[in-house]
């Protein structure tokens, strides 16, 4: 049976862990001897005291939040892309089994220079990093600049190796069979 290692209040009360000053003030709760802890931003938690000892916490979930917005991103030093779109666009882009049989010259700058938030087939809202997709205008050409368009993914998973103006040609199609089901009443 191992020993847990006891950590003395008294000891520790008034000293800063982290962004934790730690208050003095204890509770139990069941077997955990859990301390109050008072966060660099003013809040107070409770946690246990080898968590904090070890370093498993050292703020609270408040400023963990802020921290990963504030390091996420262009705002890491660690960042590659450009003003929003990462690198990894291109990257994927490159490892891509269809991709490698296809030319690719295209790089974040012009992909960021032909964003709009809104899907170019659709109109529909999309987002970096959830529903935006780089799409082929013409599906037997590569990924070149004047050939490449933000799509929302499910339209682009829609579209596939069609060529624009057949996709729309169906697009249509669906559309009206649609209305005529429906007995000329629109969605």
């Amino acid at each position: 049976m191992s020993k847990r290692k006891i950590y003395n209040i008294e000891e520790w009360a008034g000293k800063t862990v982290g962004n934790f000053t730690i208050t003095g003030n204890t509770r139990t709760i069941g077997t955990n001897k859990t301390w109050e802890c008072q966060c660099s931003c003013g809040n107070i938690v409770w946690k246990r005291a080898s968590e904090i000892m070890l370093g498993k916490y050292t703020c609270c979930s408040n400023c963990v939040v802020i921290s990963s917005y504030e390091n996420s991103g262009p705002r890491n030093h660690h960042w590659k892309g450009g003003r929003f779109i990462p690198q990894t666009y291109i990257t994927k882009l490159c490892l891509n089994r269809k991709s490698k049989k296809l030319p690719i010259d295209i790089d974040v700058e012009y992909l960021e220079s032909i964003w709009t938030g809104y899907c170019s087939l659709s109109g529909l809202p999309i987002a970096i990093n959830d529903t935006a997709s780089v799409d082929r205008i013409n599906s037997s050409v590569g990924y070149l600049k004047g050939n490449v368009q933000w799509v929302h993914k499910v339209i682009n998973r829609m579209k596939m190796d069609l060529p624009e103006e057949e996709f729309n040609f169906f697009c249509t199609a669906v559309a009206q069979r649609g209305k005529e089901r429906r007995g000329g009443n629109c969605l």
